[in-house]
């Protein structure tokens, strides 16, 4: 017979383990994705890229092919069971120039895109209409302020700005009153 201390502990790990299948992140593979979205409404096979897509509506994810993880995102409805989880290093409650990925997200939340050319590209994440760009090495690089959603160290905006580049089309995007994306709207 089983006491009932193991039948709670038991419980609570079952617990604890479906909350993490709950959500997937950059870097999940493509089966991990499936137990948590479902199947995808669409789905792009596009060798000649070296991706998969696979959509629901208007949001998206991309998959490297080779290794069949998440390296990309749109979700601008956020139908998407998608997170990005901070570090528990983070302390601060706005960024700054050279901040690690985990602080943009711990300040920020999920980005409602993320993009990145290549593995050891720079990564760009979308919130609201501004975006903010990481390096290879993880650290902020700059950003693009079109709103007021980036919540930002006084005096590195305009150095962060003139080091940003040019980050890749995310398409147009009509906010609602909150700074919140709706659909993209493609050129």
């Amino acid at each position: 017979m089983v006491s009932r201390l193991a039948m709670v502990a038991l419980l609570a790990g079952a617990a604890l383990a479906a909350q993490v299948q709950g959500r997937f992140t950059l870097g999940d593979t493509l089966s991990h994705v499936r137990q948590v979205q479902g199947s995808p409404e669409v789905r792009e096979f596009l060798p000649s890229l070296g991706v998969e897509i696979w959509s629901w509506d208007n949001a998206s994810i991309t998959f490297d092919i080779s290794s069949m993880r998440v390296i990309e995102w749109r979700d601008p409805s956020r139908v998407l069971r998608v997170e990005l989880r901070p570090s528990l290093t983070s302390r601060d409650s706005v960024i700054s120039l050279g901040d690690a990925l985990s602080d943009v997200v711990r300040v920020h939340g999920t980005p409602w895109a993320l993009t990145q050319a290549a593995p050891g590209r720079p990564m760009y994440l979308a919130y609201g209409l501004s975006l903010v760009g990481v390096g290879a090495d993880s650290v902020v690089e700059g950003w693009q302020r079109r709103d007021d959603v980036l919540r930002i160290a006084a005096g590195d905006n305009l150095l962060a700005q003139a080091r940003f580049g040019t980050p890749p089309s995310l398409g147009r995007v009509r906010t609602t009153g909150l700074g919140n994306p709706s659909p993209l709207v493609r050129d």
